[in-house]
């Protein structure tokens, strides 16, 4: 699936996509996609009609979970705590008491 770009009109979205089809066509050799064993030229024509509208500034959409989690180890800082949690103690060692501290 391909949706027009936010600068495109229908008009060149349509003239666009019969672009993309001719050239996802000669991409696979103007083979029908059915018959391809297991979908593969399908699978090349599919690929070729995305990255051509891509590059004629138009959306492609990307299925949820096929991009990588942002990995909070990297140098991406971890997320606030939640509204009600408490922060987290300081790291290392609590200093000494003033001198004449009395505890009861």
């Amino acid at each position: 699936m391909v949706l027009p770009g936010s600068t495109k009109t229908w008009d060149q979205f349509q003239v666009d996509d019969a672009d993309c089809r001719n050239y996802s066509s000669s991409a696979i050799g103007n083979k029908a996609a059915a018959d391809a064993p297991g979908g593969t030229l399908q699978q090349r024509y599919d690929t070729a009609f995305q990255q051509c509208m891509y590059a004629k500034g138009h959306q492609v959409p990307v299925a949820r979970g096929a991009l990588p989690r942002p990995s909070y180890r990297s140098t991406t800082p971890p997320p606030p705590p939640q509204a009600g949690t408490p922060p987290p103690p300081p790291s290392g060692t609590p200093p000494a008491p003033p001198s004449g501290y009395r505890v009861n």
